[in-house]
């Protein structure tokens, strides 16, 4: 068996989407907005392609030492392109905020509050784990002085915007959260932007917002963005426009549209070695577009199993890299796992799966969601609260 073979991909999905229909029989998955619900199921499934990617990765990594692109189209592609949806998703949903809010004044502090309180308890819990394996391969020694250990952890909790350098001199910190967090940059410069781009609804941003347009092109200086990254976010942009046009809808609510955007998918994957050009972001905006005004592509995305999966993404993107470093490192231990077969490998990522789902399905249910509760609450107290709203 090749170690980049794509039957592993078939049986994880087709693991995690049992495990999905198991929990969600007995843990239905949150009721949510008819509109979001293919793109609830969509999540998932790309926070898993993304642990696909890197598993494939690992088998590399294990024998050679080196973190580099899988030496497979299909192996890369899940990843990139499943980051670049990612990105469209956070486009769609923010820029229908605006759109949704163009003749109302908007409540940016209860966007930037949510987002706080979306983000942060889960990054902190994966920051505790990740210092904690730095700590234990460290034997509890400091191997640098007390003060660039301290900076090192303060550039980490950034979101690493002020970077993710080495820990204690160890060269493990990037691998054990398998070099996920540089995402997270992104998505800050792109809420930062936020207020910018009201202003192509119509909305007036008060000043001290459109200051933070300051600060995200200050951040995408500082730590070299690729500008093509970020046009990546108008794809969504693109569908939060399309999506509200009631005949693009219908369109791309039909059979036709679900194997268009099939086959924009397959293209994207076939005909591009790596991801990010834009050619292929051209590729995947279709199939967003298509998504995200309604189309569930035969009822696989809106069903509770996908939309279960989905619920846990956030996690499953941030763990599974420690999932997989403990994995190899501490239980089977570098050597075994450098000397198994790739079938033996892929066997034991996919026994990997069900643990995975089943940890992030319990840091979904007690971190991220009273942390979702408690921002929702605070909107619905504020708004019931609140004087009428001024027209803009």
């Amino acid at each position: 068996m090749s170690p980049t073979s794509p039957v592993p991909v078939l049986v994880a999905m087709l693991a995690g989407t049992l495990v999905c229909f198991l929990l969600s029989k007995r843990y239905p998955p949150v009721a949510g907005s008819g509109r979001f619900l293919a793109i609830d199921g969509l999540r998932g499934y790309l926070a898993l392609s993304v642990f696909l990617h890197h598993s494939c990765i690992w088998y590399f990594y294990l024998r050679t030492g080196k973190w580099d692109l899988p030496p497979s189209q299909l192996y890369a592609q899940l990843a990139q392109n499943s980051v670049a949806l990612f990105f469209m998703i956070t486009g769609f949903l923010f820029y229908s905020k605006l759109l949704q809010a163009r003749h109302r004044q908007f409540d940016w502090q209860r966007l930037y509050l949510g987002r706080v309180l979306r983000l942060t308890p889960l990054y902190l819990f994966a920051m505790a784990l990740m210092l904690s394996i730095v700590l234990v391969s460290s034997a509890g020694q400091l191997h640098d002085s007390p003060a660039k250990v301290a900076l090192q952890v303060f550039r980490w909790l950034s979101f690493a915007v002020l970077g993710a350098p080495d820990i204690n001199n160890m060269k493990i910190a990037q691998v054990a959260v398998a070099r996920v967090v540089w995402t997270l940059r992104y998505e800050w410069v792109f809420y930062l932007t936020l207020p910018v781009l009201a202003l192509t609804v119509g909305a007036r941003p008060s000043w001290r917002y459109l200051l933070l347009v300051v600060a995200a092109i200050g951040i995408a200086c500082y730590r070299e963005f690729i500008p093509v990254m970020l046009l990546i976010f108008a794809g969504g942009m693109l569908a939060a426009v399309l999506a509200r046009l009631s005949t693009f809808c219908t369109v791309a609510r039909s059979w036709f549209a679900a194997i268009l955007a099939i086959a924009s998918l397959g293209c994207a994957i076939a005909l591009f070695p790596a991801g990010y050009g834009f050619p292929q972001c051209a590729l995947l905006a279709v199939f967003f577009c298509i998504i995200a005004s309604g189309n569930d592509l035969f009822g696989l995305l809106a069903r509770p199993t996908a939309r279960k999966l989905g619920e846990m993404a956030y996690s499953v993107y941030l763990l599974h890299g420690l999932v997989l470093y403990v994995t190899f490192i501490y239980i089977v231990g570098a050597g075994r796992a450098k000397a198994m077969s790739p079938l033996a490998h892929w066997v034991t990522v996919i026994g990997i799966v069900p643990v995975l789902l089943l940890v992030c399905h319990a840091t979904y249910r007690f971190i991220e969601y009273p942390f979702m509760q408690m921002s929702r609450s605070r909107g619905r107290s504020e708004q019931s609260a609140a004087s009428p709203v001024v027209p803009v």
